[in-house]
């Protein structure tokens, strides 16, 4: 279908909304033919419309309860505020904080996707391009984009302060990835990242690094506001550190964390929960070896820092739940799978795992069972 349309944009515009429509009936069948799990906790984020409430499961009522009363307690420190603060900005308009996260999710993975195309284009070819952004799509855990979470906010303001650094407007990149602080955890990784890749620019320079001050600053700005909330709501401007270990998470090494996760699998009884942390494990073998492969191909420094950046953060927080939602925010990996995927055979293997393990998670998420 895509060699029959002719205009690249079309083509981009086909790939997000089919990938969507790929979720929106896995959603469909989970909730007409999968039993909830006994681990259903919340009322239906609507009601009168269950289909929707299968977009919102687990962190999503955080993000509400954030969204219409602020943060309350500690644990929900961990849920940065700028995605519940746009949902109480835009649940105003329209009469629902609920469809404001919908809204906001899926209009930011509509721009994501383009800024991660538009960006693709500079190290890859026109069909590998196209090729990234179909795995990006059908990636495992791609549900998360459309629900109510984070994640596509997240990749947005993450590509376009990228997008901007490379082009060096680095005021442009600096308020992005201000906003990215805000956004989620992972954009502390971003903010070193480019902190490290300015450092990186002006080696042999160092003197001329006042020319990026904005760069320094923007993002330390943002680290203050974020202290501030959490000052002013909770009463501890560290609250978003100490609110992880109320979710198990703790600053350790990757090899612990990855012990920490095989000691898991014997906690489980539950089927569906020993199928999410397997996928996470299998993932993050097969994610870090393909970080450790892809140096030496030549990208722009910036994606290799904040490649290993966000994934170290990512396994150092002593166990791999979730790992799943962290790997296409990652997204040079992504942009190095379609480039390896030139064997034809390897595209459609990997079509085929990322659709069936992407609907399965999706199936899990609809249905109340821990998908990452």
């Amino acid at each position: 279908m895509l060699k029959i349309i002719r205009s690249e944009y079309a083509k981009v515009a086909l790939i997000l909304l089919a990938s969507r429509v790929l979720i929106v009936l896995i959603v469909a069948l989970a909730l007409k033919l999968g039993a909830q799990t006994a681990y259903y906790r919340y009322p239906d984020a609507f009601p009168s419309h269950p289909f929707w409430s299968g977009f919102a499961r687990w962190d999503s009522y955080f993000y509400h309860d954030i969204a219409t009363a602020g943060y309350t307690q500690i644990k929900s420190a961990a849920f940065f505020p700028l995605y519940p603060a746009l949902m109480n900005l835009l649940g105003n308009l329209v009469g629902n904080v609920w469809a404001a996260g919908l809204i906001i999710s899926n209009i930011c993975w509509l721009i994501a996707g383009n800024l991660f195309y538009k960006l693709s284009k500079l190290i890859l070819t026109p069909k590998e391009s196209l090729r990234a952004l179909f795995y990006l799509s059908i990636f495992p855990g791609s549900i998360f984009f459309s629900a109510v979470y984070s994640e596509s906010l997240f990749l947005a303001l993450a590509l376009a302060s990228i997008i901007y650094y490379l082009k060096r407007n680095l005021w442009l990149a600096g308020i992005w990835g201000a906003w990215a602080i805000l956004a989620r955890p992972t954009g502390l990784a971003l903010a070193a990242a480019l902190v490290i890749a300015e450092i990186w620019y002006y080696r042999g320079r160092i003197w001329k690094l006042w020319h990026s001050l904005q760069l320094f600053l923007l993002p330390l700005i943002a680290l203050i506001v974020l202290f501030i909330i959490d000052w002013l709501s909770i009463g501890d401007p560290l609250s978003f550190v100490k609110a992880q270990s109320f979710w198990g998470r703790s600053f350790t090494d990757p090899i612990t964390s990855f012990i920490n996760s095989l000691n898991r699998l014997n906690e489980f009884s539950n089927g569906f929960n020993n199928i999410e942390l397997h996928i996470s494990m299998i993932a993050t073998i097969i994610v870090t070896l393909l970080l450790v492969k892809a140096v030496g191909v030549k990208y722009p420094a910036i994606f290799y820092i904040y490649a290993f950046t966000a994934w170290a953060l990512a396994l150092s927080v002593g166990h791999l739940h979730s790992i799943i939602r962290f790997i296409p925010v990652i997204f040079p990996v992504i942009y190095y799978l379609a480039h390896l995927a030139n064997r034809w055979w390897l595209h459609y293997v990997l079509t085929t795992i990322f659709i069936i393990v992407n609907s399965l998670i999706a199936w899990q998420f609809s249905i109340w069972y821990w998908a990452g």
